[in-house]
């Protein structure tokens, strides 16, 4: 199970969490249909959204139990928080496998309507006939209810329904999410190890400091400007030079 988050385009706002199946429905996150009309009307409002998967390798507890958090914690727009969410998560039938006789019973229903995406050739033909004799005639001309009217529109309204077909299919984005703070000092401080730990040598006392900045503390001197004296990139009046085996090191 995974748990995801929708943003909002521009100002990378949370307006929505969720969870779905990594196993069958994964592609969940980035669908449009089947969501509430509040969902729909933020994301014409603001011309898409971007999808961020929070959690993933998820038990459904789990993912349950952290979609009601991060929803408790965000608060719903109906509630005077900030997500779209109806629903205070937890319950989903994301995962779910239907056993056969349930398949057949499915089967048979929509063989019968005539719709749905689990019907045959033969009943989407008939489908088809049934619904293009039904309307035929009824909407043209002056029968159709926008007929006359597509000239009257201001230019308001077509700015309007432009922006809504243009949200509507708005390319989905996706966010990388950023390294951790821990994963990030650790490997700023490697760095700073890599740059400062080197050996400094004393040519008058012949004194051996462990790094550049213990030898700029013995003189007083700023540790920034012992580094460019000895690396070359300033004139180095200094009686300090770096030990051999460790000039690699500086840049």
């Amino acid at each position: 199970m995974i748990v995801y988050f929708h943003r909002n385009p521009k100002t990378y706002e949370i307006f929505y969490v969720g969870i779905a199946s990594e196993s069958g429905r994964v592609q969940r996150p980035y669908k449009r249909d089947n969501r509430n009309k509040y969902w729909q009307h933020y994301v014409n409002k603001h011309g898409g959204f971007v999808v961020q998967l929070v959690h993933k390798g998820l038990t459904i507890e789990d993912a349950c139990y952290w979609e009601q958090w991060y929803i408790k914690l965000l608060g719903k727009k109906i509630n005077g928080g900030q997500l779209v969410n109806l629903a205070d998560g937890g319950e989903t039938n994301a995962g779910y496998t239907h056993t056969q006789k349930q398949r057949i019973l499915s089967s048979e229903r929509m063989k019968v309507r005539g719709t749905g995406h689990m019907m045959t050739k033969e009943c989407r033909e008939k489908a088809i006939k049934k619904i293009s004799a039904s309307l035929k005639g009824k909407l043209i001309g002056e029968k159709n209810p926008n007929y006359g009217k597509r000239h009257k529109w201001s230019n308001e309204s077509r700015e309007r329904q432009s922006a809504i077909q243009k949200a509507r299919w708005a390319p989905i984005k996706k966010i990388v999410i950023k390294k951790e703070r821990a994963d990030y000092e650790e490997s700023r401080l490697l760095n700073l190890k890599k740059s400062w730990g080197v050996k400094v040598l004393n040519t008058i006392t012949g004194e051996v400091f462990q790094t550049i900045v213990d030898a700029a503390n013995s003189i007083g001197m700023k540790k920034d400007t012992l580094r460019m004296k000895l690396n070359g990139k300033n004139p180095n009046n200094t009686s300090f030079i770096i030990l051999q085996h460790d000039l690699a090191c500086v840049s």
